[in-house]
């Protein structure tokens, strides 16, 4: 039931205010001139948490309510408020000098977006305007999206190219079974030298940069105006275009990030760089699986192991990791390679078989895998690891293959 009785051909959308100063009534009134189609109703009251769901009374596209978020009642209300609202609408707290803290928080809530006091007029226009323009695009919600860490173990792996096709994978499957259409996202975090958004030839200029450089004000409608779309169902965050320093990113801004994609996105798919830093690590214990990529080389099983070894000081729960042995050629020899570095990698591992016409043609047009062949073997090996960790994600238990690591403990490296 909405608040507002109108007429059902009225192009016309709802804001519901609900405020404690006159402050910011004044700020709330102003919209009314500069966003005419928007119907808006603002209720004054002494004590916004005590009387927000009544006032509330049904559901509004867009609810404002001013708070104290020192106030001890403030969670619990605000927690009851985002999850009413966000049913069929949005809502946005406004607040005195929220901290970043409190801002994440909130976005975990299901808030859409936070404002401090006193409002800044444009800030506010701005919000409005992107929360009721996306309205359909954006249904902030608390935070369930999964996050799935991708890393090579050395040069020339293919991580970039399986982040890409696994988010078309989950994105293309997900839909056959639902009602909605849920949403994956790839984000490039190799700063320097990040190829997702060139290899998919995926347009826009927006980059992570610009995420970086606004992230006091970092929101989800700054998320999605900073993503470049691959389909309807799966968008790209790219690399910036120069080298940029790592330490550009910082652990608050990664935490952030991935903390509100979540409440956008089903699926986040992060492509890591090959450095280890503070904000990689906080990615890699935020992700629910990890894959590091290998080739079946000498020089990468090596590498795989420090990553192992990487993974098992940050007390990463074993069972989240899955190797992936891409681009496995034909023949005897190479099987029995691969089956010596599964002994040694001490975690489950998918198998891909190499097919370099399809890689080479999807390279040149700019496409996804599925797009230039999908009956091609790599697609179909794809789909059957993406099939095994998705069943398995929410099933494996830490201990599971402890055995497994016992018996090969002591396996060395021979692919000779």
């Amino acid at each position: 039931m909405k608040i507002f009785n109108k007429k059902d051909k009225s192009p016309e959308r709802s804001l519901l205010a609900i405020i404690e100063s006159d402050e910011s009534r004044t700020a709330v009134e102003k919209m009314t001139t500069v966003m005419p189609g928007l119907d808006i109703r603002i209720k004054q009251t002494d004590d916004t948490l005590q009387n927000g769901g009544t006032l509330v009374n049904g559901s509004a596209d867009l609810v404002l309510i001013e708070v104290d978020l020192d106030d001890e009642r403030c969670e619990s209300a605000l927690e009851k408020l985002c999850n009413y609202v966000g049913i069929s609408g949005s809502l946005i707290v406004i607040a005195d000098a929220p901290s970043p803290a409190q801002i994440r928080n909130l976005f975990k809530m299901g808030a859409s977006d936070v404002l401090s006091k006193p409002i800044a007029q444009k800030d506010l226009q701005q919000s409005v305007q992107s929360l009721i323009g996306k309205a359909t695009q954006i249904r902030v919600r608390p935070a369930a999206g999964r996050v799935i860490s991708l890393m090579n173990c050395g040069g020339g792996a293919g991580s970039t190219t399986l982040a890409t096709n696994i988010a078309h994978d989950i994105s293309s499957r997900r839909k056959k079974i639902s009602a909605t259409a849920p949403k994956t996202l790839v984000v490039d975090l190799d700063l320097q030298f990040g190829v997702v958004a060139t290899s998919l030839n995926a347009k826009g200029k927006a980059t992570l940069l610009d995420l970086i450089k606004a992230e006091n004000r970092m929101d989800a409608s700054l998320i999605m105006a900073a993503v470049r779309k691959i389909s309807d169902d799966m968008d790209v965050l790219a690399a910036p275009d120069g080298i940029v320093p790592l330490s550009a990113v910082t652990v608050e801004f990664l935490e952030n990030l991935l903390d509100m994609s979540r409440t956008i996105y089903d699926y986040i798919i992060l492509d890591l760089p090959a450095n280890w830093t503070g904000w990689t690590t906080k990615a890699i214990s935020q992700s629910d699986i990890i894959i590091p990529v290998l080739h079946p080389t000498v020089e990468h099983v090596q590498n795989a192991q420090k990553i192992l070894d990487g993974l098992d000081n940050l007390q990463v729960e074993r069972g989240k990791t899955f190797f992936i042995i891409n681009r496995i050629s034909k023949g005897l020899s190479q099987k029995d390679r691969v089956k010596k570095i599964e002994s040694v990698l001490k975690r489950p591992s998918f198998r891909i078989a190499d097919d370099p016409k399809p890689h080479i043609l999807a390279r040149n047009t700019g496409d996804l895998l599925f797009a230039v062949s999908g009956g091609a073997s790599y697609v179909k090996s794809l789909g059957q690891c993406v099939d095994k960790f998705l069943a398995q994600m929410n099933s494996i238990s830490s201990d599971e293959y402890s055995a497994a690591d016992e018996n090969a403990s002591n396996a060395e490296i021979s692919l000779r």
